[in-house]
């Protein structure tokens, strides 16, 4: 099964002194992993020609007269519900050493910009995707699964149980977790790069 790594690249702004003005703009690229790898492969899918598609037009937008500089680039990695959450968690921060290993050589930036935030379980955009398809399999409860349930629940012994993973899970026969499984789960292997510019206009 194919990963999927989605890297969003966000110009921020706003007024600051000085008369230096800021923008916002949005840029996507997806770059796909093996299941259960981080190893970053330029031949597989389209993955390394993507890259050089994105690389140049951040290059294009850093080399314009308007922009100056970068200030941050903030790595968030996430992953689907599949695997432990021990794992889960491991597996959003060797993603993240990978494609920020990628960045730093490809790009030629500094170390000091980059920032990275490793979130496990990406529910949020797993609340969305089921949100927007009316065929999931008990929908509603589904939704209300994952607002109400607790991600963990330490019991009497003192043990971690992943609550809202195990209902989802096995609840309604499984055929929601099913469904989830072969619908959402593999575009929920992602990363968001974030990359902060701040411009000013000419005089």
């Amino acid at each position: 099964m194919i990963r999927l790594l989605t890297i969003c690249f966000l110009c921020l702004a706003g007024l600051t002194a000085g008369a230096q003005n800021k923008m916002t703009s949005n840029d996507t690229l997806e770059v796909y992993f093996r299941q259960g790898l981080s190893r970053w492969e330029p031949s597989f899918v389209d993955n390394g020609e993507d890259l050089d598609a994105f690389i140049s037009r951040f290059n294009r937008i850093m080399n314009d007269s308007l922009y100056r500089k970068c200030t941050k680039i903030a790595i968030y990695a996430g992953c689907s519900p599949e695997g432990l959450w021990e794992y889960n968690q491991q597996l959003s921060r060797n993603r993240i050493s990978s494609i920020k290993q990628v960045l730093l050589t490809e790009m030629e930036l500094p170390d000091s910009l980059l920032t990275e935030r490793a979130i496990g379980i990406n529910w949020q955009a797993l609340r969305d995707m089921v949100q927007a398809d009316p065929d999931v399999p008990h929908r509603e409860e589904v939704l209300d699964i994952i607002d109400n349930t607790p991600e963990l629940y330490t019991d009497s012994e003192g043990k971690t149980i992943e609550l809202r993973k195990l209902r989802l899970r096995w609840r309604f026969d499984g055929k929601a977790w099913e469904y989830m499984y072969e619908r959402f789960f593999p575009a929920m292997r992602s990363f968001n790069l974030q990359i902060v510019v701040d411009w000013r206009e000419l005089d």
